[in-house]
């Protein structure tokens, strides 16, 4: 099998495995703003499938690049072994993100959100997914730089 090939089996197999456990960890962050099935926690649940989505497109990306540098040495262990981390590291990464933006939209409102969320307010719910998604891009290049501090390049002289 090639090195191409076996890149993006291991991207699909571990993206397909972060979107599995995100939606998962997403109803336990979520469940005390989810009670009520309403559009308001729909775009809520929305939202943080869309900044882990912003998280995984990036991950996938170092992923990609450690793998080639990986696998053209034949280091297929090691490859696989920071390709596992750092989509591990990128999950965690969603969680706090997720955690983060609650705390920020309760700063920037005095009403119970979860009690908002029951009433079904889209408002909050928009404010809450705009804050959420703008975190993600703010904060995506952070972690990136993390991910990628990690990988042992060879030094470039400039």
């Amino acid at each position: 099998m090639t090195p191409e090939l076996m890149n993006l089996i291991t991207l699909f197999l571990l993206g397909i495995a972060y979107l599995v456990v995100v939606s998962k960890l997403n109803i336990l962050l979520t469940q005390k703003f989810l009670r009520v099935k309403n559009t308001a926690s729909y775009v809520l649940y929305a939202s943080v499938l869309i900044a882990s989505a912003i998280y995984l497109v990036m991950t996938a990306d170092i992923v990609a690049d450690s793998n080639r540098f990986f696998m053209r040495d034949g280091q297929y262990k090691t490859a696989l072994l920071y390709s596992v981390g750092f989509f591990a590291l990128s999950l965690i990464s969603t969680v706090i993100l997720t955690l983060s933006s609650f705390m920020v939209s309760s700063m920037l409102t005095k009403a119970s959100e979860k009690e908002a969320l029951e009433n079904n307010d889209v408002e909050l719910a928009i404010m809450h997914s705009i804050i959420l998604i703008s975190l993600a891009f703010i904060t995506f290049k952070g972690v990136a730089n993390i991910m990628t501090s990690f990988i042992p390049f060879p030094d470039i002289p400039f």
